[in-house]
């Protein structure tokens, strides 16, 4: 319960921040992330530095950053010990906010390097059918489902279809038998129509992302650009049909 202690003892800064009518304001436990102008970050900075330690939230400099909105702006922190991040290298909560070249690097480094150490071991592991099903339920798309979530695949659509490659090397290479594209296609479905189960970003990618950003959304009651250009009316996993939510 201690972490949700925590949250209710929090609330009473978060209120009194939201006093300052900042353009943003959002926390999840002790991380949050505050938009406006730079007077009223100050005030905000002295909030937490004078009404946190009471309430267990102690701020430490070096784990925070401070970002100018306007790219071209130059200027230095105003507060010291926090660090100035460029505005194309934001990222918050393990998600990457910045230009789409950052981003691409960001998703890479976390998620193809760990995924071929994994895939390696499986490859070789000394029991097929333990292999596949860890292939399936723990080391595949799962691996990906953060930043499936939370970042628009059109951001890091070359490393998802380099990770799809790294899982069907290593369906084929536990099968001991390279799959034609009609058999991967089959490979692809859920067990329960004949497949394996082995899913593909590149196909789950869209409607993860969009499920994620729908649901968040209407939970927050505010209103966003669609980044991803995603329609409107397009299904998310709670509105399909199961035969459909494992093949597109």
């Amino acid at each position: 319960m201690g972490p949700l202690y925590f949250c209710c003892g929090l609330q009473s800064l978060v209120d009194k921040i939201a006093q300052l009518n900042p353009a943003y304001q959002k926390w999840y436990m002790d991380d949050g992330g505050i938009v406006g102008p730079k007077d009223l970050l100050l005030k905000v900075w002295d909030i937490l530095k004078t009404d946190g330690p009471a309430l267990g939230l102690i701020l430490n400099p070096s784990k925070c950053e401070w970002s100018w909105l306007d790219p071209s702006c130059t200027d230095p922190c105003p507060i010291d010990q926090v660090e100035l991040v460029p505005t194309s290298k934001i990222q918050m909560l393990g998600v990457p906010l910045g230009s789409d070249d950052f981003v691409a690097d960001f998703v890479g480094k976390e998620l193809l390097p760990t995924t071929k150490r994994v895939a390696e071991k499986l490859a070789n592991f000394e029991d097929p059918q333990v292999a596949m099903y860890l292939l399936r339920l723990s080391y595949g798309i799962i691996r990906a489902n953060h930043f499936m979530r939370t970042t628009p695949l059109s951001q890091w659509n070359t490393h998802a279809v380099a990770f799809d490659e790294i899982i069907r090397f290593t369906t084929e290479s536990i099968l001991k038998r390279p799959l034609t594209a009609d058999a991967y296609d089959q490979a692809c479905v859920s067990t329960r129509f004949g497949g394996l189960g082995i899913r593909k970003i590149v196909d789950h990618g869209p409607v993860a992302f969009f499920d994620s950003w729908n649901k968040s959304l209407t939970q927050s009651h505010e209103s966003w650009l669609n980044v991803d250009s995603v329609p409107e009316n397009a299904p998310t996993n709670a509105l399909l049909p199961p035969k459909w939510i494992v093949r597109f």
